[in-house]
């Protein structure tokens, strides 16, 4: 078998484009409202620190929230988002990590990151704004596996 090189790469990552996970994500990507969101987590989360003691660079809050919010979607445990994000282009693209798969956070950062919005009573808080958010807009997101995760428009 021969190795792949980077015209290989910059072709299974095409591949990766309009697929259902990226049309998910790209409405997911327009309707969660961040800014509202990272304006609860900011004043919690430290920003010149490492929080979960990685030796890697600290990773905004802002890409830390979409890897959460991934874990939420797909049903992925801390290790599970951290081999999720490696594995696709598309993943990495939506947290917001553009440049190589050594920029995910290992499942310690991201186990931490919860730890945080547990600590500060955020869970509830971020889930509560996303879905009214949501239900407003007329939005209805049906849970399942990376493969399965649709959007629906709610009845009324």
């Amino acid at each position: 078998m021969h190795p792949l090189t980077m015209t290989h790469k910059r072709s299974f990552d095409m591949l990766d484009r309009d697929t259902k996970l990226e049309q998910f994500l790209e409405t997911m990507d327009w309707f969660v409202p961040w800014a509202t969101l990272d304006a609860l987590i900011d004043p919690y989360y430290p920003q010149d620190e490492h929080p979960s003691g990685s030796t890697r660079p600290s990773l905004g809050s802002h890409v830390m929230l979409r890897i959460y919010f991934l874990q939420q979607w797909f049903s992925l445990s801390d290790a599970g988002a951290g081999q999720a994000l490696h594995n696709s282009a598309v993943l990495r693209r939506f947290a917001g990590l553009h440049h190589s798969p050594e920029q995910v956070p290992d499942e310690n950062a991201i186990l931490h990151f919860r730890h945080l919005l547990r600590k500060h009573l955020l869970t509830d808080r971020i889930t509560d704004t996303v879905n009214l958010y949501l239900e407003v807009k007329g939005i209805k997101i049906a849970a399942g596996s990376i493969v399965e995760c649709a959007i629906g428009h709610a009845s009324n």
